[in-house]
């Protein structure tokens, strides 16, 4: 920090300020590590004048500041110099701080009291006389340029047994400092009183120190500067080298676009001049197709038709004449007859394709031969033909898929003229037993939950891992398969664990493939963290090892009805066996109509646009052909391809179409202006509880919320006689057209539950006659309003209706001709009416009355 000529502070953020008062330009033609750094002709007119050379920067920086020599009042020869000022250096002083030290006691000794003042600045100057004498006389140069500081010159402080010369000399530093923010009531104890006039020689050498020291303080922010401008110039010389760079990138990016524009140019050139032969050669086919007769064509088509339905119709026939015949053919029990039926015979050669887990396909090769001259019919006789194919593995498929399963049976007469043909027969079977003594199924069906299988299983125990995978798969095969029919239950002895604190105590690889088919197919139970229900009763089911073993696996669908899971503690039974038996309650809803009061959402036909419509129809295209291909290419079940098609429809309007959820509250009238009124009332509610309730309509919020409540309520009433009226005018239509839809909207307009009290407890007796209630009313007001001497009696307001009714029976004694209606009240009458009705809303008006009229 320096002072410029006006006397005013400069800091380094001025540094642009001070060039220009110097009449000096900020270009960076200069610094301070003897290298000179510029652009053209400025280096040639200030090259010559480098700081380290100039005889005008020595003079105002070396001159005058020896950098060795004290800074005192204190000459060499140790006498005391009088004279010493801080305006007046002399060429013996020591070194002179630089700039950013004095402007960094400025900035950390800023709005500081003045004892914390006095101390940094002993401690920022390490208790240096030297340093202070050169602050303070610093702050006495920039004082002086202020009008009301003395002209005197700068007392010499010397250390005493009350304080040092550096606390002196800290303490006049607060006092200029104070004087240059405004303070002048210490400044004279920092100067002397200059009685005698300064001669003109030491005037002239007083201002002339002055200028030499603020002319040095701007030389060493001009060149800090420069310094700062030359590393600018650097930096941005590497900016423009980096630009340079980016500029040729670009340059040859565009001319490689350039070329890629001039390539396909040409071949879209090429491609224009093929598309014209093309639409030549187009042309000329299309005239081809005059020749064209439209007329015979149609007639193809119209016989080809014909003879469609026919083949059809005749399918239809054998269709309906082989079910009568009612062939049930299970492959796993084919009886074999005798060979001493010569009547008929029937080969059946069975053979089990399995495609994967999930399907299979039967093929049944049946031969029928007739018998003429049978007027009862066609004797058929079943016989094993000799090359079965080898026994089927009923422990891999022993279920069967109703709409995958499909029998393609050939029936061969062996006549001159027989026949060839294929028809395809649904085989409905049941579930076959298997090789597998470890599952077992139950299916309970009901009309409101639809079907829940449940499956009992005991995984093995052994220590073979395939043996236990081999299980698990079957069991994963069946709840596949059922999952897609209804809910599905397992439960039973896994020997493996599905929590992980039992790993340990269990076969790790059991317990990891049973995890698995847990995951696999979203399996809940009660030690999972999304099961609501907490298990009850031990934390095992296998009493030797205290494992877990033993579970009731719930498909997701049920968890939300599970409402108990317990393991029963040891004893509950008499049982043999070691593990626990486990009890889990599910509640199922047995109303077989669907309840329209629920939360489901319903589609929201009035929030349909043009952009749902359009991509309901893209996001159902494509569901549909794979429904249609797989329905042309194989014999798929009519009912599993109208469930299929009914649930490809149902979810994508539900991922397309908006939908809003029933609420059983709102009220009949609801429409959209309703609504919208009411959200506007709500957002000015909001912002005026936001500003604070303000009350008075002189503030705008609560004007606006008044306003708003009030168009609300209008359009509201109005909302609601609307629909009352049309509600009126369909009761008296159904009157005379329709008597049943006359009383069924009658009914509809009745309460559901009668607000009648039926019977009322007072005194700890039930009144239940009408009679009885009204005097239960009438002894409970009549206790209430009688005076007695218990706390909560109300003296006061009986004290005051006591005044007014003298009052009343003053004024109207007072006056004879005054006209009372009912005459006048007596005691009687006050108790009964005023004690009894204990009301001041009808007391005080007839009091006012009464006293107005007098």
């Amino acid at each position: 920090m320096a002072t410029d000529s006006g006397g005013g502070v400069i800091t380094q953020r001025d540094t642009n300020g001070d060039l220009c008062e110097l009449n000096m330009d900020s270009a960076p033609v200069l610094q301070h590590d003897d290298c000179i750094i510029g652009n053209g002709s400025l280096n040639e007119t200030f090259g010559e004048y480098s700081p380290q050379n100039s005889d005008f920067v020595r003079v105002f920086t070396e001159v005058g500041t020896p950098s060795q020599q004290k800074v005192n009042n204190v000459t060499n020869n140790g006498h005391e110099d009088d004279e010493f000022s801080c305006s007046q250096p002399s060429q013996e002083s020591v070194y002179v701080p630089q700039q950013e030290f004095i402007a960094k006691l400025d900035y950390d000794l800023a709005d500081l009291p003045k004892e914390t003042y006095i101390s940094k600045l002993i401690e920022k100057t390490n208790n240096s006389d030297d340093c202070l004498t050169w602050y303070r006389s610093t702050l006495a140069g920039r004082a002086k340029s202020i009008q009301g500081c003395p002209t005197g010159k700068l007392y010499n402080r010397k250390s005493t047994t009350k304080s040092t010369s550096t606390s002196k000399y800290a303490r006049d530093c607060y006092i200029i400092y104070m004087f240059l923010q405004g303070d002048k009531t210490q400044i004279d104890e920092v100067f002397r009183k200059d009685d005698n006039k300064l001669s003109v020689v030491e005037h002239n050498n007083e201002v002339v120190s002055n200028e030499i020291i603020e002319m040095r303080a701007n030389i060493h922010i001009l060149l800090e500067r420069v310094s700062e401008l030359e590393k600018s110039d650097q930096k941005n010389e590497k900016v423009i080298k980096i630009l340079q760079t980016e500029n040729n990138k670009l340059r040859s990016q565009y001319l490689d676009l350039n070329e890629q524009l001039v390539t396909h140019l040409r071949d879209y050139e090429r491609k224009s001049t093929q598309n014209d032969a093309k639409f030549k050669v187009l042309s000329q086919s299309t005239k081809t197709l005059d020749d064209f007769d439209l007329n015979n064509f149609q007639q193809d088509i119209k016989t080809m038709n014909i003879e469609l339905d026919r083949h059809n119709k005749l399918q239809s026939v054998m269709q309906k004449s082989l079910n009568e015949l009612k062939l049930i053919v299970k492959p796993s029990y084919a009886s074999i007859t005798s060979s001493s039926r010569a009547s008929g015979e029937l080969n059946v050669s069975t053979s089990l394709h399995s495609t994967d887990t999930k399907k299979s396909q039967i093929n049944e090769h049946l031969n029928v031969q007739t018998t003429p001259g049978n007027s009862n019919g066609t004797n058929v006789t079943l016989k094993e033909s000799d090359h079965l194919s080898s026994q089927v593995d009923h422990s891999k498929h022993f279920v069967s898929n109703p709409e995958l399963d499909h029998l393609k049976e050939t029936a061969k007469v062996p006549n001159k003229d027989h026949l060839n043909f294929k028809i395809p027969v649904r085989v409905q079977e049941e579930i076959t037993e298997t090789n597998s003594d470890r599952i077992v199924g139950v299916e309970l069906k009901n009309k409101s939950f639809g079907s829940i299988f449940i499956f009992g299983v005991y995984l093995p125990a052994d220590g073979s891992i395939d043996n236990y995978r081999q299980e698990l798969n079957a069991l994963d095969d069946l709840y596949t398969y059922y999952i897609n029919y209804g809910k599905v239950v397992v439960a039973g002895d896994f020997n493996a664990s599905c929590i992980n604190k039992n790993l340990q105590f269990t076969n790790t690889t059991k317990s990891k493939e049973l995890q698995n088919f847990v995951h696999r197919h979203n399996i809940c139970h009660p030690f999972i963290d999304t099961c609501k229900i907490l298990p009850k009763g031990p934390e095992f089911t296998f009493t030797l090892k205290n494992t877990m073993l033993d579970y009731i696996l719930i498909d997701e669908t049920l968890v939300r009805q599970l409402r108990r899971y317990e393991i029963l503690e040891e004893g509950m039974f008499s049982s043999t066996s070691d593990h626990l038996p486990v009890i889990a309650c599910v509640e199922l809803d047995e109303n077989p109509h669907v309840d329209l009061n629920n939360f489901s959402k319903l589609p929201a036909w009035h929030k349909i646009n043009e952009h749902s419509i359009k991509e309901y129809q893209d996001k159902l295209c494509a569901p549909l052909d794979i429904l249609i291909q797989e329905a042309q290419n194989n014999d798929i079940d009519i009912n599993l391809f109208y469930h299929n098609l009914v649930n490809t429809l149902i979810n994508t309007a539900k991922d397309t179409i908006p939908c809003n959820m029933y609420n059983p509250h709102t009220k009949p009238y609801w429409n959209a202006d309703v609504k919208q009124a009411h959200t506007k009332e709500r957002n000015m509610r909001r912002v005026w509880m936001q500003e604070g309730r303000p009350r008075g309509m002189q503030h705008e919020s609560y004007f606006n919320y008044k306003r708003a409540k009030r168009d609300f309520r209008n359009i509201q009433k109005l909302a609601n006689e609307q629909y009352i009226e049309e509600t009126y005018d369909d009761i008296n239509n159904a009157a005379e057209c329709d008597i049943r839809l006359f009383w069924k909207l009658i009914k509809r307009q009745k309460p559901k539950h009668s607000k009648v009290c039926q019977q009322i407890k007072h005194n700890n007796i039930v009144h239940t006659s009408p009679e009885s209630i009204c005097n239960a009313f009438a002894n409970y007001f009549e206790d209430l309003y009688t005076p007695a001497d218990s706390p909560t009696f109300d003296d006061p307001t009986l004290n005051e209706m006591n005044k007014a009714y003298r009052e009343i029976e003053r004024v109207c004694k007072a006056d004879e001709d005054l006209y009372l209606p009912g005459g006048i009240i007596s005691c009687n009458d006050r108790n009964s009416k005023f004690l009894v009705t204990g009301r001041k809303d009808w007391l005080f008006p007839c009091l006012k009355e009464a006293i107005s009229l007098n």
